[in-house]
């Protein structure tokens, strides 16, 4: 779960609407960033769709935490049962793309905060295993420059989303999330000629322009979020609150 306070409230996104965003992200790359007939595209485009799938059982029953009065987020939730669910997710993406569960699974390994924790050291070498056994079916070499130029663009896709989702819609560049003042993370290759990081500023709240610019042409994307009041939540709990909500869907520019 994504949650924001808002105002009196929260917002709150289920992960796998935001990998949906990911996703629409990634079908709008221009064609010199991602060419439709390049091998593995389509795979690509699946593995940032469903990047997340593992966290729908997770969302549709979100943990509270009474402590802090608020959902653990994908950030914070307990560790075992998220990476139980990482896995089960993983697992449904080879199903659909082995691919695709490759980049997937590199995409969750690179992830360091609870590197010392014993159940992610396990988790990792589960995934390194996964990993070894999808590029040799598939005739990969572990440096093949393809493959890591798909991991490094399913990144980028789940950061612009992150971007949407994290921040509140009109946000002053100081104002934003910490992990993206100042660039999204191994995006230089993308913007040879100043070699800096692709950044993303909101002009409106319903406009976001993200330079240089990836996409063939501007479009718009959706997010589907539900907003609850702290009140209700107090009176109802928050199990209650969240499933009496209605999800509702906001419009933004891309250009």
């Amino acid at each position: 779960m994504i949650v924001r306070e808002h105002d009196m409230g929260l917002v709150m996104i289920e992960q796998h609407e935001h990998g949906k965003l990911a996703g629409d992200f990634a079908k709008q790359l221009s064609s010199a960033v991602l060419a439709p007939d390049e091998p593995y595209a389509s795979d690509l485009i699946t593995a940032i769709y469903e990047h997340d799938r593992g966290w729908i059982y997770l969302d549709k029953k979100p943990l509270w935490n009474e402590e802090t009065g608020k959902p653990y987020t994908f950030v914070d939730y307990p560790l075992e049962p998220k990476l139980a669910a990482y896995q089960q997710g993983l697992d449904e993406v080879e199903d659909m793309s082995p691919y695709a569960s490759l980049i997937c699974s590199m995409h969750f390994a690179s992830f360091t905060q609870q590197a010392h924790e014993t159940a992610w050291k396990r988790f990792l070498r589960h995934e390194e295993n996964r990993q070894d056994r999808l590029r040799r079916e598939l005739g990969l070499e572990a440096e093949h420059p393809a493959l890591l130029r798909h991991f490094r663009l399913l990144q980028l896709c789940d950061d612009l989303s992150l971007y949407v989702c994290l921040n509140e819609p009109g946000a002053d560049k100081e104002a934003e999330h910490p992990w993206f003042r100042d660039g999204f993370a191994h995006t230089s290759f993308l913007n040879p000629a100043e070699d800096t990081p692709v950044t993303a500023y909101w002009r409106e709240r319903e406009f976001v322009e993200v330079r240089p610019f990836l996409f063939s042409d501007p479009f718009e994307v959706s997010v589907t979020y539900r907003k609850l009041a702290k009140e209700r939540v107090r009176l109802m709990g928050g199990e209650a609150a969240y499933k009496s909500s209605s999800p509702r869907t906001g419009l933004l520019r891309i250009q």
